[in-house]
C-alpha cells in the first residue's frame, strides 16, 4: 500500500470532515459528539499556518488519512511544542498506516524547529493508547475527571514525544520572530565578546565564530553600547595588569581607612619604672644604712616596711616605760598589785599577715602584681623555715605549779 502525503488544501475540507465525522459517530475515539460541516473545516484549515501544517494521505487519488500540528499554548515560550491530531479512515485501520503517519509528522516537526509533540487520548480508547506507546510516546499523567461527554466526566491520558533539538535553529527562530529576543541575544553576545577579549582571545580570521589566543599586546576598544573595554591579548600581560589593579585597589582602600591607633598597654600603678625584687632589696638596705638601723634577718617578719620588734624587745621596752614612775618591775611568777592590769603579752604575728603587709607595701612602692606576689611567696617560704621565738624566761607563769613542789608534797 503506497500512500502519498501532501499539504492539505482548502478543497480537502470535505474529505477531512468525512474521516473525522465517522470517528465521532462511532463514539469511542474522542469526546466530540457533533459532526463538523464544510465551513467549519475551511476556517480550521485557514487557522493552521505554515508553522502548524495539516497533511493528508492519498491512496489512488483518495484521501484516507490526515494529520495536523496545532499550537500547544498561546504563550511564546511554548512555540517549540506542538499538539498532535491524527485520524485514519475506518477501512484502512490496523494496517500499520498510523505508525507511518507518526514517523512522517515527527520528521516534519523537527524540520519546523519543534522539540516536543504532545497529545491527549480518551482513556477508553485503548487501541490508540497502545499504538502511541509502541511508537515511542510516553504517558505524562492522567487528568482525572478532565473531559465531559454525555453527562459524564472522563479521564484523559496526556502523552509526549521528545524530539532531537537544534538549539541554534531554535535561537534563530526566536530572534527572527520576537524583537525583544533579538536585543537579548545581541546584548549577551557583546558581553561574551568583551569577556573573551579580556581573557586574551581574538576571533579567527578564517572563521570569525572561532576564538583563538591573541598576540602579546594590550589596547582599548569600544563595545556595542559605547563603553570602553580594555582588551588584553595574552595571559602574561593579563596577569600583570590584574596585579597592578589589585595594588591600586589596596592603596585606595588604605587611603580610605584611618590609621589604626597603637595597641593599649597594661596600665601601671605609677609613671615610674617597676623595680625588680633585687632592686627593691638593695634600696631597702641602703635606706637602713642611711638611718642607722640594723638590717633585719631573713627569719624576722616585716609589715609595711617597718621593723617588727621581737617579744624580748617588747618586754624591755615595757620595763623602760615603767622606770620613770619609780615602781619596781615585778619578778617573774609574782602576782601584780591589785587594781593594776597586767600588760598583755605580745602576740606573735601570724605567718600570713606579714606576707600580706609586705605585698601591700610593695604595691605602694610601685611594684606590679607579679612582683608583689613573687615577694610575698618568698617571704612565706622564709616564715615557714623560721623557728618560733622562745621566751627568755622559762619560769612558771601566774597560777602555775612547779612539778618539783608537787613531788615534794607527795614525799
Amino acid at each position: 500500500m503506497e500512500v502519498i502525503m501532501r499539504r492539505a488544501r482548502r478543497s480537502d475540507a470535505d474529505a477531512i470532515n468525512d474521516i473525522f465525522n465517522q470517528a465521532v459517530t462511532e463514539g469511542e475515539s474522542d469526546l466530540d459528539i457533533d459532526v463538523k460541516d464544510t465551513e467549519y473545516r475551511r476556517q480550521w484549515l485557514a487557522y493552521h499556518s505554515r508553522r502548524h501544517p495539516v497533511y493528508v494521505g492519498e491512496l489512488e487519488g483518495r484521501v484516507v488519512c490526515w494529520v495536523a500540528l496545532s499550537p500547544y499554548s498561546g504563550h511564546y515560550a511554548y512555540d517549540g511544542v506542538a499538539e498532535l491530531e491524527m485520524y485514519v479512515a475506518p477501512q484502512y485501520r490496523h494496517q500499520g498506516l498510523g505508525g507511518l503517519l507518526l514517523k512522517f509528522i515527527e520528521q516534519q516537526a523537527m524540520n519546523l524547529g519543534y522539540y516536543k509533540i504532545v497529545l491527549s487520548v480518551y482513556a477508553a480508547n485503548l487501541q490508540a493508547l497502545h499504538a502511541y506507546r509502541r511508537a515511542g510516546y510516553r504517558d505524562v499523567g492522567v487528568f482525572r475527571n478532565h473531559g465531559y461527554r454525555k453527562g459524564k466526566l472522563y479521564d484523559m491520558v496526556f502523552m509526549e514525544r521528545l524530539l532531537p533539538v537544534d538549539m541554534e535553529a531554535l535561537n534563530r527562530y526566536y530572534r527572527e520572530t520576537y524583537p525583544f529576543y533579538e536585543e537579548y541575544f545581541h546584548r549577551e553576545e557583546a558581553l561574551y565578546e568583551a569577556q573573551m577579549l579580556r581573557n586574551g582571545m581574538v576571533r579567527s580570521e578564517e572563521n570569525p565564530d572561532q576564538w583563538i589566543p591573541g598576540s602579546a599586546r594590550a589596547d582599548y576598544v569600544d563595545d556595542w553600547n559605547g563603553q570602553t573595554v580594555r582588551v588584553v591579548k595574552n595571559a602574561p600581560a593579563l596577569e600583570k595588569i590584574m596585579a597592578e589593579e589589585e595594588k591600586a585597589r589596596e592603596a585606595a582602600e588604605a587611603a580610605r581607612t584611618p590609621e589604626s591607633a597603637p595597641a593599649p598597654q597594661d596600665p601601671q600603678p605609677s609613671g615610674d619604672k617597676v623595680p625588680s625584687p633585687a632592686a627593691e632589696a638593695e634600696e631597702a638596705e641602703n635606706d637602713l644604712s642611711s638611718t642607722g638601723e640594723s638590717k633585719p634577718t631573713g627569719g624576722e617578719p616585716q609589715s609595711g616596711g617597718d621593723k617588727v620588734p621581737s617579744p624580748a624587745a617588747e618586754a624591755e621596752e615595757a620595763g623602760n616605760s615603767l622606770a620613770p614612775t619609780g615602781e619596781p618591775k615585778p619578778a617573774d611568777g609574782e602576782p601584780q598589785p591589785a587594781g593594776e592590769k597586767a600588760a598583755p603579752a605580745a602576740k606573735p604575728e601570724k605567718s600570713g599577715e606579714g606576707s600580706q603587709n609586705r605585698e601591700q607595701g610593695a604595691r605602694r612602692a610601685g611594684a606590679g602584681p607579679k612582683e608583689a606576689r613573687r615577694t610575698a611567696s618568698g617571704n612565706k617560704r622564709r616564715e615557714r623555715s623560721k623557728k618560733k621565738p622562745q621566751p627568755e624566761d622559762d619560769g612558771p607563769l601566774e597560777g602555775q605549779i612547779l612539778l618539783d613542789e608537787v613531788i615534794g608534797r607527795q614525799g
